[in-house]
């Protein structure tokens, strides 16, 4: 199984909706991506500020000295173990573990002093990140949610929803913002 997830992994490329957002932060028009996805995929797509709520499985970690591995570096080894002899954790959260505090702390910084809040491909049902976008609004934020259905979220605190996959709107929405940056 550990096999076969990994291989997923690996062969996961970023999409048009993960490049859009990297690409707007590198504009300058988003400051975080915070998400719940385990798959670097956000990095990939050029995001150089991610704040993960659920970890990174392309890393794991020693419990006894830190250290850290990229996942591809000790592929093959089972189970794979630290140069101190220690088994490896994946740095995901797995059932039972808490969000990180930082990833909280931070998630709730961002919302509580954003101007618009992109919310994507997400149900809005899953604790505690279900709470940013209220956190957002009740700041003042537009909440802007982009998903292929209606969520919890969508007649009570979406301000604009834009209905469609996410690859496919953030695709029509990168087109329009380069066409408003080049009109300036």
């Amino acid at each position: 199984m550990l096999e076969e997830v990994s291989a997923l992994l690996a062969s996961a490329r970023p999409n048009p909706a993960h490049t859009g957002l990297g690409q707007l932060q590198q504009m300058g028009l988003l400051q975080a991506i915070i998400t719940q996805n385990i798959d670097n995929l956000h990095q990939e797509g050029g995001a150089s500020r991610v704040i993960e709520y659920h970890g990174n499985a392309k890393t794991l970690s020693c419990l006894r000295c830190n250290q850290r591995y990229n996942a591809n570096e000790i592929e093959g080894q089972g189970p794979p173990k630290c140069d101190c002899g220690k088994i490896l954790k994946p740095d995901v959260v797995f059932f039972g573990e808490p969000i990180p505090r930082k990833a909280l702390q931070e998630s709730y910084d961002l919302a509580s002093d954003c101007g618009a809040l992109l919310v994507l491909g997400t149900s809005g049902e899953v604790a505690p990140a279900n709470t940013i976008p209220q956190t957002a609004k009740m700041a003042g934020a537009t909440v802007i949610e982009i998903n292929v259905e209606s969520t919890v979220l969508t007649n009570y605190l979406t301000d604009i929803f834009l209905q469609g996959k996410a690859s496919e709107v953030m695709t029509q929405l990168m087109e329009e913002v380069e066409t408003m940056v080049a009109q300036r």
